[in-house]
């Protein structure tokens, strides 16, 4: 599935979203501490009209380490690219982890994944005016790519794949 511009500025009308310069919309894919756990994110970057995506797996951690994992990587690889921009960014973020938009918004006390807090903290203090939605599980396409992928990476992490346990053909 191609995903671009026009997926998320249907999704931005539909949630009546206010003006913006980047939308993320991810997911996680994760049970319990002690199992693998993925995550994707998907993202438009309105300013300079770059749509990108990006996700990654980790050998332990819980669903709500994973649902908030891809906007911390996704701002990541944002600042990175763009440590000139002009602040603030105005960031759309779309989750269908209701804990995590609720943390994120205030709304609840964020007793878990301190790190990740503090990494997204970092962001609202570099000039990032972030600003979490809620949306339904699979309700939008982006939103199900996303947990397609972080399903797919957290299986490939449990079935050995990125630990080399796995030969390529005839190797």
């Amino acid at each position: 599935m191609t995903i671009g511009p026009a997926e998320f500025n249907n999704l931005a009308s539909s949630l009546s979203l206010p003006e913006h310069d980047v939308m993320l919309v991810g997911d996680g894919s994760g049970t319990r501490l002690g199992e693998a756990c993925g995550w994707y994110v998907a993202y438009l970057d309105r300013r300079t009209g770059e749509c990108s995506s990006c996700g990654g797996s980790g050998s332990t951690g819980t669903n709500n380490f994973a649902e908030l994992a891809p906007y911390v990587q996704a701002l990541w690889a944002i600042d990175a690219r763009d440590k000139l921009a002009k602040k603030p960014v105005r960031v759309q973020i779309v989750t269908d982890s209701e804990v995590t938009a609720r943390c994120g918004s205030g709304q609840y006390t964020r007793n878990a994944n301190g790190c990740l807090w503090s990494a997204v903290d970092w962001f609202v203090r570099s000039g990032y005016l972030l600003n979490w939605n809620w949306v339904a599980r699979n309700s939008n396409p982006i939103s199900c790519l996303c947990d397609e992928e972080s399903g797919r990476l957290r299986r490939l992490l449990q079935q050995g794949y990125f630990h080399g346990n796995r030969s390529s053909a005839g190797g």
